[in-house]
């Protein structure tokens, strides 16, 4: 991970993020993606890139601004909010 945000190319980048695997009852298998430590950043679910919350409209949603735009989801994530 960079250490300040490649966008903005100013805000540090702070938290983390680890992985838990286990066993339910049912037998299942899982593996979560769980915050460590509070973050500043995400990484979008579309391309993986790292943005600062500061360079991102909806850091909740998971995706960039350019992601945003491209594949036209600015209206469902305002249907979101």
């Amino acid at each position: 991970m960079p250490e300040v945000c490649p966008v903005c190319e100013e805000t540090e980048l702070e938290g983390d993020l680890g992985v838990e695997e286990g066993e339910l009852s049912s037998g299942e298998f899982f593996i979560a993606i769980m915050e460590t430590a509070p973050r500043n950043w995400i990484c979008c679910d579309s391309c993986n890139r790292i943005v600062c919350h500061n360079c991102c409209t909806y850091p909740k949603y998971g995706y960039c601004d350019s992601c945003i735009e491209q594949y036209k989801l600015r209206d469902p994530i305002r249907d979101w909010v």
